[in-house]
């Protein structure tokens, strides 16, 4: 990799940690309560590699907790990342999209974080897997914000069942909530689903043994095009892709 590139790449890190950093404090909070996930599915385990060193060394602007995360959409890309990951490069691997069922055995022992458990039949069969194999899982409830017919996750009217089936899910640890803003949402729009996701997250907690609400901290919203709203809004974890690689790819990323 060139060192035009790897310097292209530092400075991206640079501003989208910096980006972060503003955002936290137009909203009078501590950059430190915002963890940067950096979103690799758009690039090859090179890439992938040359970003995880580029955010070890990035100058320090607190946003980023260590080790550095990253997050994948695909569990085949996540078993490719692995077999060639450098052994003195830890970083902590997160699941944020749609997760099969049939893949849950890829994901389940090797990823810190499930931000997509989207309904009750993962839900059911990733603790029975976890069981099975002495596992405790951590992992987010995903809800939809918007009408996108390609959103994924649970509606607000699942709240009373997912409630009544919580303790079910011996072998699950359930820590917040995750949700995407629409894909046409002006800022203000958008604003307005993340603040709704708050409140779920906000409701929920109020109907949970002190047990279950130790844990349950996290809100997984904001992407490079609604970064500020989802921090206004009290995102805990954003989940940034395409401006860490801004002039790098072709401009089709999203």
């Amino acid at each position: 990799m060139s060192a035009s590139l790897l310097e292209h790449l530092t400075e991206n890190v640079r501003v989208v940690k910096q980006q972060i950093a503003d955002a936290c404090h137009a909203a009078g909070r501590s950059a430190t309560e915002v963890k940067l996930v950096a979103v690799t599915k758009y690039v090859d385990s090179a890439m992938a590699i040359a970003l995880a060193r580029c955010l070890t060394r990035c100058p320090d602007v607190q946003t980023v907790a260590s080790p550095v995360i990253l997050g994948e959409n695909r569990p085949q890309v996540l078993q490719e990342r692995w077999s060639v990951w450098p052994a003195d490069l830890p970083v902590e691997w997160h699941m944020i999209g749609h997760l099969q069922t049939n893949k849950i055995k890829v994901v389940a022992d090797r990823t810190a974080l499930i931000h997509s458990l989207d309904r009750f039949d993962l839900l059911d069969k990733l603790n029975e897997y976890a069981t099975k194999n002495n596992l405790r899982v951590r992992g987010l409830l995903e809800f939809r914000l918007s009408d996108d017919a390609d959103k994924h996750g649970f509606g607000v009217g699942d709240m009373p069942q997912l409630l009544d089936r919580w303790p079910t899910w011996t072998n699950l640890q359930l820590c917040g909530v995750m949700g995407m803003s629409g894909l046409e949402a002006s800022p203000a729009e958008a604003r307005k689903q993340f603040d709704s996701l708050r409140e779920i997250h906000a409701e929920i907690r109020q109907q949970l043994n002190s047990d279950a609400q130790a844990p349950w901290s996290e809100l997984s919203m904001g992407m490079s095009g609604d970064l500020p709203q989802a921090i206004a809004a009290g995102a805990t974890l954003v989940r940034i892709g395409s401006a860490l690689f801004r002039g790098l790819l072709n401009d089709s990323m999203h």
